[in-house]
């Protein structure tokens, strides 16, 4: 693997002189998608949840654009009538 890779594991197992997990985008039951490094190749650990950051940006979008079409609808049902 080329130096400076990111590679994002799930299911994580740290051993003595190594760690393995299996890739991002493959399901944890997937046990024959467990890669494994040896710790000596590692230069950066971080810890969290990557899917966690669309909801801050997917919530918002999706509840605004939901509003909208209900009030779309609300409007063409009962449309205002002016004096």
């Amino acid at each position: 693997m080329p130096k400076e890779t990111l590679v994002r594991l799930h299911g994580v197992q740290y051993s003595r002189d190594s760690v393995s997990g299996i890739p991002w985008l493959d399901h944890l039951t997937c046990d024959t998608c467990r890669v494994a490094y040896a710790l000596a190749d590692v230069t950066g650990v971080r810890t969290g949840n990557p899917g966690e950051g669309a909801w801050v940006v997917g919530a918002p979008i999706f509840i605004i654009t939901g509003a909208g079409v209900l009030l779309g609808i609300l409007l063409v049902l009962f449309p205002i009538h002016g004096n």
